[in-house]
């Protein structure tokens, strides 16, 4: 006989305090852009540039502003907790 499906995530808490602290770590790197008059953005990608490339490593964690991260930071909650609620080494 199969085991029974799980209605709950293996690990909500978990998923819920790993999220929720990425989180804000990306609000801190906003606001620490935003008091240093978004010094931190040319540390993005620069399109056609060999040296842009080293801001792929940085691109997710900066925004254009905080509309930006505000817009994101529902949906990344959302989606991160439910792809983390199965257990993070999965």
């Amino acid at each position: 006989m199969a085991p029974a499906a799980r209605v709950f995530p293996a690990r909500p808490l978990q998923a819920l305090a790993t999220i929720l602290s990425f989180t804000m770590v990306l609000w801190v790197v906003e606001f620490y852009d935003q008091m240093t008059g978004e010094r931190l953005d040319a540390d993005g990608i620069v399109p056609r540039s060999v040296d842009g490339l080293e801001g792929i490593v940085w691109a997710p964690l900066l925004h254009a502003g905080w509309p930006h991260l505000i817009a994101n930071t529902l949906p990344f909650v959302v989606f991160g907790f439910l792809v983390l609620a199965n257990g993070i080494g999965r």
